[in-house]
C-alpha cells in the first residue's frame, strides 16, 4: 500500500500539472487571438477542478498507476470556436501548436531541474525527499514527451488534426474535415483493434513507446542527467 501511494504521488502530481498547463496555454493563446470561449467557460484558470475530467484525469491514471502501466490522461474537451479567431486558418494552427509546445517546454524544464539536482540525489544521496523530487521530475519529462507526441497525431481529437487542417489548401482542408467526423473510430481501430489482430500492428508498442523512450533519453542526456529514463 505504501508503495502504491508513493507511485500515485510521483505520477499524479506531474500529470495534473502537465494536463492543466496543456489546457491553460492554448486557452490563453486562443483568447489573445480573438476566441474568448475558454475564458467565458472559466478555463483560463490554474484551478485543476475546472479542467478535470473524472475519467481521463483521475480514474484511468489511477488504474494505470496501480497496474504499473504507462500513465496517460486527458482533461475536459478544450472549447474552441475557430470562427471567432481573427484569422481562423492561421490562428487555429497557432492554437493547435500551443499544446505540444507547452509539453515540450515542461519536458525541457523537468530535465533541466533534474540536471541541477546534486549528484547522487536521485539514488538516495539526499534521503527519501531527494528521491521523491527526482522521481517527480523524471515523470514530468516522460509525461510531457508522451503528451507532446500524441498531441501531434493528425487525428481528432488530437490537436495535430487541427494543425493539419489549418495548413492544408482550402479544398483539401474541407475534405480533411469530412474525415475528422470518423476520428474517434480511427483512434479505436489504430490503438485498440489492430493490436488484437497482431502484436506487429500494435502502434503503441511498435512506434509510440520507442519514440517516447528515445526522446526522453535525449532530453535527459542534453541536461547531463545520468539516471535511467
Amino acid at each position: 500500500m505504501v508503495d502504491l501511494l508513493y507511485r500515485i504521488a510521483t505520477w499524479l502530481l506531474p500529470l495534473m500539472l502537465s494536463l492543466v498547463l496543456s489546457d491553460l496555454v492554448p486557452a490563453l493563446v486562443a483568447n489573445l487571438l480573438g476566441d474568448g470561449t475558454a475564458k467565458e467557460r472559466g478555463r483560463l484558470s490554474l484551478n485543476p477542478l475546472v479542467h478535470v475530467d473524472p475519467l481521463g484525469t483521475v480514474l484511468i491514471p489511477l488504474a494505470l498507476i496501480a497496474a504499473g502501466a504507462p500513465v496517460i490522461g486527458w482533461t475536459r474537451p478544450f472549447p474552441l470556436d475557430i470562427n471567432r479567431l481573427k484569422n481562423p486558418r492561421l490562428d487555429s494552427v497557432l492554437v493547435g501548436f500551443a499544446r505540444p509546445v507547452t509539453n515540450l517546454l515542461l519536458a525541457a524544464l523537468g530535465a533541466t531541474l533534474l540536471g541541477w539536482l546534486p549528484s547522487g540525489m536521485a539514488q538516495g544521496g539526499s534521503g527519501p525527499f531527494g528521491v521523491f523530487i527526482s522521481h517527480n521530475l523524471l515523470n514530468l519529462v516522460s509525461i510531457n514527451v508522451f503528451l507532446m507526441i500524441f498531441s501531434l497525431v493528425p487525428i481528432p481529437p488530437f490537436p495535430g488534426a487541427q494543425i493539419v487542417q489549418g495548413l492544408l489548401p482550402p479544398s483539401m482542408a474541407a475534405r480533411f474535415e469530412d474525415i475528422q467526423r470518423y476520428g474517434l473510430l480511427i483512434v479505436v481501430l489504430l490503438f485498440f483493434v489492430l493490436p488484437l489482430l497482431s502484436p506487429q500492428l500494435n502502434i503503441f508498442q511498435q512506434v509510440i513507446s520507442p519514440l517516447v523512450f528515445g526522446v526522453v533519453r535525449a532530453f535527459l542526456a542534453s541536461a547531463g542527467v545520468t539516471v535511467g529514463a
